[in-house]
């Protein structure tokens, strides 16, 4: 009996099937803490998208104030603009217009100094 006991060794260690349990539990442990970081990547990139589109239409709508303050707007130059417009309007004016074009993008014009100075605004 003794040799046997010392055959058997001590029982403290773990074995095979508990290791492979744990190490199944661990990878499906793995597998959603790996779904959830994409998952939030991909949340982050679109958030991020669009903060820049925000951005980029502050800059264009803080573009347009500042070239209709700087100039005095003329309503009556106002009608209807094509995409390929040729606005001209007395000097000294801005005129601006928002616009549907046919492909449904929006277009503000701003004409200024005689129809010399035309900036267009696409707006999509």
């Amino acid at each position: 009996m003794k040799i046997f006991n010392k055959i058997r060794g001590n029982k403290d260690g773990f074995t095979l099937v508990e290791l492979l349990v744990s190490m199944m539990i661990f990878m499906i442990f793995l597998g959603i803490v790996g779904q959830a970081y994409i998952s939030i990547v991909r949340a982050q990139r679109d958030a991020n998208e669009v903060r820049k589109m925000y951005s980029d239409v502050r800059s264009v709508m803080d573009l347009m104030a500042e070239q209709i303050r700087l100039g005095s707007v003329d309503y009556d130059c106002y009608h209807i603009i094509p995409p390929d417009f040729n606005l001209s309007c007395p000097e000294k004016y801005i005129a601006g217009k928002l616009i549907q074009s046919n492909t449904e993008n929006s277009f503000v014009a701003l004409v200024g100094e005689g129809g010399k100075e035309k900036i267009t605004f696409k707006v999509e």
